[in-house]
């Protein structure tokens, strides 16, 4: 009796509504009426949202064939996630060496493609590295106009593995971001079908960085931080399936050894990046966090750090408090060695066993390690000694 009373008093109520055929047309056309009002009385109106008020993990990104050449990317792109980051790690860690110091040249040595086929018989003994660390620098570096095959090495005959390329740049001019659509256009021009690229631009900032005070070095440790954001999100826009992104931090002395109101300290920096916004913008572009944990021997550093000791003096020490930094600022991050070796040509044994502990380390944490490249203070001393490559230990 209940349900049959609310039916009908319903049945009652719509009966008294105009018909359909009158109220559908009613509501459209007042519906025109705001929408042309809106529109300051126009039959159109465009409105591109890049332009508005953005918050949160919103990004204008460049988009050739939209409105304006412009769009919004909400949320970040999942770096350890991405396609070419899985391609990376699926076959790491990779053993491999970097070419070209200029101090290690002399007569005789100064050409790129030489110091590969010299490293490719001593330290590989015949066998090729499978990532291969060079330096851009023959495109303008600053204003991102360079190509694939003007970057400096990158086309060394006879190597077929992973390259990993190094920009050092004006860091205020590329922080600025008027050179991000350029870097866009350049980091296109990497081929996909050959394999994957590594990306670093600035490696060793805080070698680079104003040491004479925190107010001299603040403006460069931000134009650093702004210009690592910067170049990454030219990665993310050019959206080369064939790209990783990520910094090389020196860290030797720059972690452990000096206080967290030093100018070059890390800590400090990351503190830095905090307080400016930044840092969340690094964990959006960042795929791996890498390091150049060369053996100091007794090389007293410019700053007056003495001689390394025990435990300071091990693999274990160093890979450890690099991992610890990471975990706290960039969780997640793959980690790699950009730079590997021994200052001083100190004796065989003693350089011999600081990389075996190296190469020790790496091997007890198989998936932990993206790559690893050897470097060494000069090509003419017994390369033999590095860590050579495909995982193995290259001996006499």
């Amino acid at each position: 009796m209940i349900k049959k009373s609310h039916r009908q008093q319903a049945k009652k109520f719509l009966s008294k509504l105009p018909s359909s055929r009158i109220l559908i047309p009613v509501v459209a056309l007042a519906g025109m009426v705001f929408i042309l009002s809106a529109a300051a009385a126009s039959q159109s109106i465009s409105l591109e949202s890049e332009g508005g008020t953005r918050s949160g993990s919103v990004n204008p990104i460049d988009v050739s064939d939209a409105s304006g050449s412009k769009a919004i990317q909400f949320g970040t792109v999942a770096s350890g996630q991405s396609a070419a980051m899985n391609r990376v790690m699926a076959n790491a860690p990779y053993w491999g060496a970097g070419l070209y110091w200029p101090r290690a040249r002399e007569a005789g040595e100064v050409d790129d493609q030489k110091e590969f086929d010299v490293h490719v018989e001593r330290v590989g003994r015949g066998k090729k590295p499978d990532v291969l660390r060079v330096f851009g620098g023959t495109g303008d570096a600053n204003n991102g106009n360079w190509t694939w095959p003007n970057v400096a090495d990158a086309n060394v005959k006879g190597h077929d593995g992973i390259t990993w390329v190094s920009f050092k740049v004006d860091l205020a001019t590329v922080a600025s971001g008027s050179q991000t659509a350029n870097w866009v256009k350049s980091i296109k021009t990497i081929p996909t079908t050959r394999p994957p690229v590594i990306l670093t631009i600035h490696h060793e900032p805080e070698n680079d960085a104003p040491s004479s005070s925190i107010t001299a070095a603040d403006p460069w440790v931000k134009n650093w931080l702004k210009a690592q954001v910067e170049i990454g999100r030219a990665v993310q826009q050019a959206n080369n399936p064939n790209v990783v992104y990520g910094p090389i931090f020196m860290g030797k002395y720059y972690l452990g050894d000096v206080s967290e109101t030093h100018p070059r300290s890390l800590y400090r920096w990351m503190a830095l990046a905090e307080k400016e916004g930044l840092l969340d913008d690094l964990n959006q572009v960042y795929d791996f966090v890498g390091w150049d944990p060369y053996h100091e021997g007794s090389r007293t550093d410019k700053e007056g750090f003495p001689k390394l000791a025990p435990p300071r003096d091990t693999a274990d020490y160093w890979f450890k408090q690099s991992l610890a930094f990471n975990k706290k600022y960039f969780p997640g991050k793959e980690f790699a060695i950009g730079e590997i070796g021994y200052v001083n040509e100190h004796p065989e044994a003693q350089r011999l066993a600081w990389l075996q502990d190296v190469k020790k380390w790496v091997d007890e944490r198989p998936g932990e390690v993206m790559a690893v490249c050897y470097f060494d203070a000069s090509i003419n001393v017994n390369w033999y000694l590095s860590l050579g490559v495909g995982g193995r230990l290259a001996t006499p």
